[in-house]
């Protein structure tokens, strides 16, 4: 029998792959699937039920990997001769909720 020792970045025994994290952030942001939802959905897919603090966990990641990118548009937005804003009203179960938006000619 064969023994060997995990890579330095396995720190559990249970892993999960940086794939099935951007899947799960997907569905949670991308397809507004609320989480228990999302765990149940990976589940019927996959046969892994992630809890819900593991999916909030893969959120957090997922936002600090990408705060780069949004430092880098606010910074264009800001630099811009001129700047739409709108904020919209729309209905999410009957409660209304406000969506902002900010954009330029090009971007």
């Amino acid at each position: 029998m064969h023994v060997s020792t995990f890579p330095g970045t396995v720190t559990e025994t249970v892993q999960y792959g940086p794939n099935v994290k951007a899947l799960a952030v997907h569905l949670i942001h991308g397809q507004m699937l609320p989480y228990a939802r999302t765990a149940q959905l990976l589940g019927d897919l996959y046969g892994i039920t992630p809890s819900t603090g593991t999916l909030l966990a893969w959120v957090a990641e997922a936002s600090a990997a990408f705060q780069g990118t949004a430092d880098t548009i606010a910074a264009q937005l800001h630099a811009a001769p001129v700047l739409h804003a709108d904020e919209s009203g729309l209905r999410v179960a009957s409660k209304l909720h406000w969506l902002h938006i900010a954009a330029t000619p090009t971007h």
